[in-house]
C-alpha cells in the first residue's frame, strides 16, 4: 500500500466528481456578512455563502462547538451535517 498514492488518487476521483468554483466578490462579500452575524469560522461561512451562490445546501461532517449557538440560524440557511444525516438513515 502506497499511502500517498492512495490520496492522489482520491484527490482525481473527487476533482472527476465536482465543479470547482472561482472565487468572486459576491461570495467573499457574503462570507464577511456570515462572519460577522454568526461569528464561526471564515471557511464554515464561505462554504455557505458559496452553496447559497450555486443553489446549493452547504454540508458539514458535524456541528463544531462554535456552532453550537448558532444552529437555528445555520438551519434557516439550509446548512446540513452528515451526523444528522446518518442518524436518520439509521433509523429507517
Amino acid at each position: 500500500p502506497n499511502p500517498d498514492r492512495e490520496a492522489l488518487d482520491y484527490i482525481y476521483w473527487l476533482r472527476s466528481k465536482t465543479e470547482l468554483l472561482d472565487i468572486n466578490e459576491e461570495i467573499m462579500l457574503r462570507a464577511g456578512e456570515l462572519k460577522k452575524s454568526l461569528r464561526i469560522a471564515l471557511p464554515h461561512c464561505y462554504v455557505i455563502a458559496t452553496a447559497e451562490r450555486v443553489e446549493a445546501r452547504p454540508l458539514f461532517k458535524k456541528l463544531e462547538r462554535e456552532m453550537k449557538p448558532v444552529r437555528e440560524e445555520l438551519r434557516k440557511l439550509g446548512v446540513l451535517f452528515l451526523e444528522d444525516l446518518s442518524e436518520v438513515l439509521l433509523l429507517r
